[in-house]
């Protein structure tokens, strides 16, 4: 949810003035004196031109690119004017994150979002792109720096809400309480966790990966009915979106729970149509999606044991057996799939650091011709990731 978007950051667009967004000057040619302008209008006596010098000195450095990425250094005498125009370059450098973001490259994602706050802070940028690079940091630490993180998103959304009603980004906020969510839940601060997960449904209610989520950790404070409702839901909105894959998952995710809470026969009712989605309406060629199928197996496993434990204590031994050898059957291929696909992306890597040294293979060349003739994109999933080493014409 939240590791798969980032969010907007306005700038100024092609031609204008980036300082002022609505007035019809060119950026390069006229932008200079016209601040200058606005500040001669607003200001009186030696101040005002030494204010006013100063600015164009810094409008037309940045103009004529001048200036390298320190132009924030500069200081000015009249704090009102103190925020310059953003270079493009800027822009064009957070525009990276998202990738890397998206391809779990979190420490160069950090690097960036560190130096890019310090520009924006210091330069006096407009709070809700400060606020959405805390946001986005804070999605880049939360792995590897849980609690720097949490200071990230307690910033950012504290800067959100100073915002009016008008100006605060209802996306942002939800994926940015979403993220300390996330982040507190890996910190085992659960209550803090449940109430930013249910803050962040009380904005968007119809998101199923907060509903999975607010279950996930009702079910590590044991509340059992809570967490059953939770993922019921999810799977209902999961449903909804067309997503077969989450929906089964939070199928077995209810299944659980409900029998937690006690109600054992709709549990194992629900357990029993999650073995029949997951045979029959579950199915992917994306390798995105490999991690979720695997995950699905091992849930399926995990409920034959859950129900042949049920049955041993009924004392229906023959139920009971047929269930435990099916679940330790589907988790030991679980077990070797998985590893398995761990030595293919080994191999992958290895193949992507020779192109980067040798270039493309015989192979990689035709691939590409193959997948052009096709209709297909030579650098998507299907024909870079797929999880398989084989030619893409076999």
């Amino acid at each position: 949810f939240a590791t798969s978007r980032l969010a907007r950051l306005p700038s100024a667009g092609p031609g204008r003035c980036s300082t002022h967004r609505n007035a019809a000057v060119p950026r390069r040619q006229g932008c200079a004196q016209y601040c200058l302008g606005r500040v001669q209008m607003r200001t009186e006596g030696t101040a005002a031109a030494s204010a006013a010098s100063h600015l164009l000195a810094c409008f037309s450095a940045v103009s004529l690119g001048l200036l390298g990425p320190d132009i924030t250094s500069l200081s000015h005498p009249n704090a009102a004017w103190a925020a310059l125009p953003m270079p493009e370059a800027e822009y064009a450098r957070l525009a990276e994150v998202r990738g890397q973001l998206q391809d779990q490259k979190n420490a160069a994602a950090e690097v960036i979002l560190t130096r890019s706050l310090e520009l924006w802070q210091k330069s006096d940028q407009p709070p809700l792109e400060i606020a959405t690079i805390l946001k986005d940091r804070g999605n880049a630490r939360q792995l590897n720096n849980p609690q720097g993180a949490l200071e990230d998103l307690d910033a950012a959304l504290k800067l959100y809400s100073q915002m009016s009603a008008e100006e605060q980004p209802n996306e942002d906020v939800v994926g940015a309480t979403f993220l300390r969510g996330q982040v507190n839940q890996r910190l085992s601060q659960l209550e803090a966790a449940e109430r930013d997960f249910s803050a962040a449904l009380d904005l968007d209610g119809e998101n199923p990966f907060l509903w999975s989520a607010r279950g996930d950790t009702r079910v590590r404070r044991a509340d059992w009915s809570g967490a059953a409702q939770d993922y019921l839901t999810a799977e209902k909105q999961f449903k909804v979106i067309g997503d077969k894959i989450r929906r089964t998952l939070a199928a077995a995710d209810a299944s659980i729970a409900m029998y937690g809470s006690g109600e054992k026969n709709a549990a194992l009712e629900k357990m029993a149509q999650v073995g029949k989605q997951a045979r029959n309406d579950v199915a992917s060629n994306d390798p995105e999606n490999i991690p979720r199928l695997q995950e699905i197996a091992r849930k399926e496993a995990e409920l034959h044991l859950v129900r042949a434990g049920v049955a041993w204590k009924e004392g229906k031994t023959a139920e009971a057996g047929g269930n435990w050898a099916r679940g330790c059957v589907r988790l030991e291929g679980y077990a070797m799939d998985a590893g398995n696909r761990a030595a293919l992306r080994g191999s992958q890597a290895d193949d992507a650091a020779r192109r980067v040294m040798t270039g493309p293979s015989r192979q990689d060349m035709a691939e590409d011709v193959l997948a052009s003739f096709l209709g297909m994109e030579t650098g998507s999933n299907y024909v870079r990731d797929r999880e398989s080493d084989k030619p893409l014409w076999n």
